[in-house]
């Protein structure tokens, strides 16, 4: 989503990978219209997912490869064709670096928060032994009925998910009640 951690730290790295051929030799002539590109990128990036500025990013960095290579291979000298292969890594790399660590924590939770459900799973089988089966079938349920109503991505995980636990409160009944015939 726009302003959200990811979408900033990609236009930070838009923004670190603009401002550095002021530090770095070598960068003369097509260097500042690549910083004007990625501050402008870095701007846009606040207000459109992340996926779609990454790949935004990433097309801009091509183009200026191609630029950068065909201006040293023209006009330029040894020390510029270095440089624009450089360059032309450089600015793929660091947003590319930018996008996996900002993925890195939602994966981290992603996990955390299956294996959470996997240990409620495991505590329902353990108490009623008919759960574990009819739990995975509601699921699989639940999602192909969000299918067929258009939902897609994290709302279909979560559909799995309350599925997979709808019997939950199965925990809080005494055994007695839950082996009556």
């Amino acid at each position: 989503p726009a302003r959200s951690a990811r979408s900033i730290a990609l236009a930070l790295a838009c923004v670190l990978v603009g401002a550095s051929p002021a530090l770095l030799p070598g960068s003369e002539g097509f260097e500042p219209t690549h910083a004007v590109l990625l501050v402008m990128l870095a701007f846009v990036g606040l207000r459109m997912p992340l996926r779609l500025g990454l790949a935004t990013a990433m097309a801009a960095e091509l183009a200026l490869a191609i630029e950068r290579i065909s201006w040293a291979a023209g006009e330029g000298t040894n020390e510029d064709a270095v440089m624009a292969i450089v360059w032309t890594a450089l600015g793929p790399l660091v947003v590319a670096a930018c996008y996996a660590l900002a993925e890195a924590p939602r994966r981290l939770l992603r996990a955390t928060a299956d294996a959470a459900v996997g240990s409620i799973l495991q505590a329902l089988a353990a108490k009623d032994h008919t759960v574990g089966g009819h739990s995975g079938d509601v699921a699989d349920l639940a999602v192909a009925v969000g299918r067929r109503l258009g939902m897609a991505g994290p709302d279909l995980a979560e559909l799995q998910v309350a599925g997979a636990l709808h019997d939950l409160g199965k925990l809080a009944v005494p055994q007695e009640i839950l082996d009556k015939p």
